[in-house]
């Protein structure tokens, strides 16, 4: 099946209303597609659960799964499209910067009064959006080669567009690999980045943490390294380990999600504050989508990097690591520069 005529396939899903998940996996051309063959979209999410599955950032909130045996998969060769035409108006708020700063502000009062390490928080950009090209969108982040890319759409849920670095969890038979990403800094394309003692901090506590958490399981663990995504560095950790014995796959999902890159240290009271203080809920952003128990493997990704575009409003989602060093204003611009890349897509 060419691109075109899986687009063709995908239109048809969404003028009938049926639920769809479109995606290439990092370093791969193949695009695969799951189309639900009914409007009945949210099934019971267990560990015999085998299709594609997308989960929000709250763990009480359900988790949206398209079984294998209810969708029509179709796979498709990539074909890197052009810029995308969307006609768009700011709609963001003269207040939003002030409101961030604000925000930040309380995460820095919070990580004193509680002793915590770390809390990410986030923040909306809104524009609103008419003859919306999301297929042009899709393929245009198809040029990102070492990101998850993704197209996900559910009747209820609005659509989902994204191109996500980070990955939580993959399992190859009983063998997994998941990894600790966190510190952000702007490149221009030079081939090393300098990294300041607030980010190896920020992401030496995410990696010491998923250590913490899988203390009961032989682990190999690699040195921090530099990765590049779109105009921003991150520091990035791999960490390999085998499940069985102590350890399934439901609870290896439950010991990482949220990880402290999208969450903080503790991860409970991090939780806590972001669900009472960010003043709107996060939904699918900083949860997790991918494959779930499908030929014996899983590869579920972190969403970061995406938007969603309902009602005629695209809603992209950043945020940022806050530790007891961040300065306000700096986190604020960080989450400018994370934005630029769902921007460029409108």
């Amino acid at each position: 099946m060419t691109q075109q005529e899986l687009f063709k396939k995908i239109h048809q899903a969404i003028e009938t209303k049926h639920a769809f998940a479109m995606f290439r996996y990092p370093t791969e051309s193949k695009i695969i597609a799951y189309v639900m063959r009914d409007e009945c979209c949210t099934v019971p999410f267990s560990e015999n659960f085998s299709g594609f599955v997308m989960a929000p950032f709250d763990p009480k909130e359900d988790v949206i799964g398209f079984p294998q045996e209810a969708c029509t998969i179709y796979e498709a060769e990539q074909v890197l499209g052009i810029a995308p035409f969307f006609s768009v108006k700011e709609i963001e708020t003269s207040t939003a910067k002030l409101t961030h700063l604000l925000l930040v502000e309380k995460g820095l009062q919070f990580l004193k009064q509680k002793g915590c390490e770390k809390v990410v928080l986030s923040r909306q950009i809104r524009r609103e959006v008419t003859q919306v090209d999301y297929l042009a969108a899709f393929s245009s982040l198809l040029r990102y080669s070492n990101a998850f890319v993704y197209c996900w759409y559910h009747p209820e849920k609005g659509m989902w567009i994204g191109a996500t670095p980070e990955t939580l969890l993959r399992v190859d038979g009983t063998r997994f690999c998941t990894m600790a990403l966190a510190g952000t800094k702007v490149h221009g394309g030079e081939a090393s980045v300098q990294w300041g003692a607030k980010e190896i901090h920020e992401q030496k506590v995410v990696a010491d943490f998923i250590q913490s958490q899988l203390a009961d399981v032989s682990l190999c663990v690699s040195e921090p390294y530099t990765i590049k995504a779109g105009n921003v560095a991150h520091i990035r950790t791999d960490i390999q380990g085998e499940l069985g014995g102590v350890l399934s796959l439901q609870e290896l999902i439950d010991r990482l999600h949220p990880t402290p890159a999208v969450c903080g240290i503790p991860v409970h009271l991090s939780k806590d504050f972001i669900l009472t203080e960010e003043a709107y809920s996060r939904a699918f952003y900083t949860g997790y989508l991918g494959e779930y128990r499908v030929e014996n493997q899983t590869k579920l990704y972190v969403n970061l990097r995406c938007m969603r575009l309902q009602n005629n409003c695209a809603t992209i989602f950043v945020g940022g690591g806050i530790t007891t060093d961040s300065v306000p204003e700096l986190e604020w611009q960080e989450t400018c520069e994370k934005s630029k890349l769902m921007l460029q897509i409108l």
